[in-house]
């Protein structure tokens, strides 16, 4: 039996993974007991999205253009199509393995219409104007500024950014304030026992931070972000790790970095205090 033929049944239809299609008719779904033939049924995609994923589409305005960068199996685009959060999604991956799974999950989900799937590195398959929003997940923070750094014309042409980065994180919180945009929101998710960071920038004017500020995020410190004091206890054990090892080697010409990292360490912990 064909694909198209589950659907016009009205088959549950397995999809890649975190997909799954149900053919609905209003709000009922239809199954093989339906008696009667159904003339027009349309097919709901639901994704589930990973935590992380999750909050980034939160970050996402609705009804704009959107480019998902290094799109991997391309959840997120099928899923702010499927759900009708962005007018049109541009799926961008240059890793031959995943840019098939993307292409796989966009045809199989009949949304190929709204999403379009490209092979490139960073930004380089968009021209400016193309889309409203920027999202770039799953990165380092220095590879996030080197992939905006690459095409500023798209970048000025775009009028969101959520970054969901990686280890180091202050980076990419500087180059957005060096470069013209603001820290209008951040999220804080836990996934796998884990906890990320979600920056959403919109272009103006900021005041540039200590770098301990960058590192923890403004935001998510003036909010008191019930996930920052065990987000902060992890930082602030690396460096404790790193102060420990640098006591433990003795060596006078260190000095100048370990003071350096005393001195962050009693700024984190500050900030850990005032929670």
């Amino acid at each position: 039996m064909s694909r198209t033929d589950e659907r016009r049944l009205g088959l549950t239809v397995p999809g890649p993974t975190g997909i799954i299609w149900s053919i609905k008719d209003g709000e009922r779904v239809l199954g093989f007991e339906c008696p009667f033939v159904v003339r027009e049924v349309w097919f709901k995609v639901e994704v589930k999205l990973p935590a992380r994923l999750q909050a980034v589409a939160e970050f996402i305005p609705p009804g704009k253009a959107v480019a998902d960068i290094g799109t991997d199996h391309a959840l997120l685009p099928v899923y702010l199509a499927a759900r009708g959060l962005a007018s049109r999604v541009i799926a961008v991956e240059k890793a031959p393995g995943p840019l098939d799974a993307a292409r796989r999950a966009v045809t199989a989900s009949g949304l190929d219409g709204r999403i379009e799937v490209r092979a490139g590195d960073g930004l380089r398959p968009l021209a400016p104007g193309e889309t409203d929003v920027l999202v770039l997940a799953g990165m380092g923070g220095r590879t996030i500024t080197e992939i905006l750094e690459a095409a500023p014309a798209v970048v000025r042409a775009a009028d969101t950014l959520v970054l969901q980065p990686q280890e180091p994180v202050a980076p990419a919180r500087r180059w957005l304030i060096e470069n013209g945009w603001r820290l209008a929101d951040e999220e804080l998710v836990e996934e796998a026992g884990r906890l990320y960071p979600v920056i959403r920038a919109v272009p103006g004017e900021a005041e540039l931070l200590d770098d301990v500020l960058l590192e923890v995020g403004p935001v998510l410190t003036a909010r008191k972000h019930p996930l920052l004091g065990r987000y902060l206890d992890g930082i602030i054990r690396r460096y404790a790790e790193v102060l420990a090892g640098l006591d433990r080697s003795g060596r006078s010409d260190l000095d100048e970095r370990r003071a350096a990292v005393r001195a962050r360490l009693e700024r984190l912990e500050e900030i850990r205090r005032c929670l």
